[in-house]
């Protein structure tokens, strides 16, 4: 678990003076726009404001729509992508496992043929050990 620095660090006061002018204040301007724009909204009447404001209204969600539409077409094209990918995937599959098996048969093929000498002389030492142990031992008694 990590120590917390004290309150009064240069770091701490760093990362409040941060956390007020780089996320709080542009927080609080947006919402504050929001309002007025949105306060705007409400009292334009039915006359030439009203008007601007439908217009200003339809410029703000073209680009959302816009995107939005791009957005669906991008994932139709992921969606048709996979599905052939799903249909030819079974056979590749195959091919790789199989693959995949070839190799790890010549890998085992390889490790135990390296490894086959080191076995054989320990297998003589032990033997040699187990003959000389089992010529002495009898001897003793």
């Amino acid at each position: 678990m990590s120590v917390q620095p004290p309150v009064d660090s240069p770091t701490v006061q760093a990362h409040k003076r941060q956390l007020a002018w780089q996320i709080l204040l542009p927080v609080l301007l947006v919402a504050i726009l929001g309002l007025v724009a949105g306060v705007f909204t409400v009292r334009a009447g039915t006359g030439q404001d009203r008007l601007l404001a439908d217009v200003v209204v339809i410029w703000l969600i073209a680009p959302l729509l816009l995107l939005g539409l791009l957005l669906t077409i991008l994932l139709g094209f992921v969606i048709f992508g996979l599905s052939r990918l799903s249909r030819v995937t079974p056979d590749y599959t195959v091919r790789v496992q199989d693959l995949a098996g070839r190799l790890a048969t010549g890998v085992k093929k390889v490790a135990d043929t390296a490894v086959r000498p080191i076995l054989w002389i320990n297998q003589t030492v032990a033997a040699v050990e187990h003959f000389i142990l089992a010529v002495f031992s009898h001897k003793e008694e």
